[in-house]
């Protein structure tokens, strides 16, 4: 019986083949499990606010400017405000106390919304799974804004009496 040199060994090359291809698939799904966070150690957090505005599942949380977690969910509850949970990674656990505060800042001028969670008093417990954190609410632009216009006013109000004194033909200033 002749055969082929080309199909000599060929049950070896494609098992060869095979385990080249299943090591780069779960090679991949191990990078991006550990870029999302699949393998870290993590517990559950809750605040509640009035608003559910700007908060959106996934979004990053922040402690001291470094990335410690995310919003997992967001339900709206029988009294007509927002209940968010976050997951936070465990190894940062003991910086959380029970008097840490969250709020939701932009990061710079115009970049993204996040959680920013601030660093709890040494000398009282962490939190724990499940614990319920302190929402501060955080000034938005068109607050801001109106805060300022406030105080322009009575500035603008004094510059158009200074230029009408200015402008008055029966003045001493002319």
């Amino acid at each position: 019986m002749e055969q082929d040199p080309r199909f000599k060994n060929l049950e070896r090359k494609i098992g060869v083949f095979i385990l080249i291809a299943l090591s780069g698939v779960l090679l991949s799904v191990a990078v991006v499990g550990y870029q999302k966070d699949i393998f870290t150690s993590t517990f559950s957090l809750h605040f509640t606010v009035d608003r559910g505005t700007g908060f959106t599942k996934g979004m990053p949380v922040k402690l001291s400017g470094f990335r410690i977690g995310k919003v997992t969910d967001l339900k709206l509850n029988e009294h007509a405000m927002v209940d968010i949970t976050i997951k936070v990674a465990k190894k940062y656990n003991h910086w959380i106390g029970s008097d840490s505060v969250v709020k939701l800042v932009k990061e710079g001028l115009v970049g993204d919304s996040i959680v920013e969670l601030s660093v709890g008093s040494p000398e009282l417990s962490p939190c724990q799974e499940g614990d319920h954190l302190t929402y501060v609410k955080t000034k938005g632009l068109d607050e801001l804004a109106d805060e300022i216009a406030e105080k322009v006013k009575p500035v603008l109000a004094e510059i158009t009496e200074i230029i009408s004194y200015v402008n008055d033909p029966q003045g001493n200033l002319k």
